[in-house]
């Protein structure tokens, strides 16, 4: 300890009581601009992991109405097939059309008919019913295209963070610079027993020195992805609400064949639009991943101007 205070004597005699002086107050006021200019980032992060967070609901809600849509798309295409066995079966005998039926005479009916009652009652059953998934595709479609809507909305809010970089770029400058003070601290002999600027320094570079442009630019590009996956998934539930609206129309049931490529292409929108809202949900959840570090890596390096 001897030694400690004469090397100390030394060298505040060398440089000077001033120049010593100078030195710890170059210090001290670089601590607390550092302070003052890392302050805040943990918040900012937060903010954007908030609305990811959200984002992530708003997706995953996209995903379920998407694979809704495809799951009773499919059902009704299947529904569909039974129909035309139905129809098939029964046009021979004249009785696929209820107001075919209803105009037979007595005669008519019971010899053409008759024997088919039960399939005429499934093929009035299997329309109803093909009609209402339909609708329900159409509807799960228009829901999975308002999630696609919301999720672009706010992944365009956050894929812009130029603010977060300018300030985690000034924060790095400010511990770099209390980095140069701790070497002019050492030359002039302050350690962290004799003035506590020392160590409150050396606190700062291990916790702050963490902070990375790098991880904005990953939420960035991240946020894009989100951006152009809501995009492709919003303007397939589009098309989508509109092919399955038009896919069950009166004018267009009676042409088979356009109603069946109609339907078709309402449930391979249902599956792009279910596909996007996956891809947008994963790199939402990666955002909050990342954020959650980050935040951390924040909080750390605040705390270290609040002691």
């Amino acid at each position: 300890m001897k030694k400690l205070f004469v090397v100390v004597g030394v060298l505040s005699s060398v440089f000077g009581a001033d120049a010593y002086a100078d030195v710890v107050f170059d210090a001290q006021e670089a601590f607390r601009i550092a302070g003052q200019v890392c302050s805040g980032i943990s918040d900012e992060i937060k903010q954007v992991a908030n609305m990811s967070k959200v984002n992530t609901a708003v997706t995953a809600v996209g995903t379920v109405a998407g694979g809704g849509a495809l799951a009773v798309g499919i059902s009704k295409s299947q529904v569909d097939k039974q129909i035309e066995q139905l129809e098939q079966q029964l046009s021979q005998a004249g009785c696929t059309d209820a107001d075919n039926v209803l105009g037979m005479s007595n005669e008519q009916f019971f010899n053409g008919c008759m024997p088919y009652l039960a399939e005429i009652a499934q093929l009035t059953q299997l329309q109803e019913k093909s009609e209402n998934l339909g609708n329900w595709r159409t509807g799960l479609l228009a829901g999975a295209g308002a999630t696609h809507i919301a999720s672009a909305v706010m992944s365009g809010i956050n894929v812009n963070q130029s603010d977060l970089t300018q300030h985690i770029i000034a924060c790095n400058n400010a511990i770099k610079l209390l980095e140069q003070e701790k070497q002019k601290l050492q030359v002039v002999g302050v350690n962290p027993y004799e003035n506590p600027i020392r160590g409150k320094i050396d606190n700062a570079l291990g916790n702050c020195m963490a902070l990375d442009v790098a991880d904005v630019d990953k939420i960035e590009n991240r946020e894009k992805w989100v951006l152009g996956a809501s995009v492709v998934g919003g303007t397939a539930a589009v098309v989508g609400v509109a092919t399955s609206a038009t896919a069950i129309a009166d004018a267009v049931r009676d042409d088979k064949q356009k109603a069946k490529n109609l339907n078709t292409t309402a449930n391979v929108m249902a599956g792009v639009s279910t596909v996007g809202s996956g891809v947008a949900t994963g790199f939402n959840v990666s955002i909050v991943t990342l954020t959650k570090k980050m935040i951390g890596q924040a909080e750390r390096c605040e705390q270290v101007f609040g002691q």
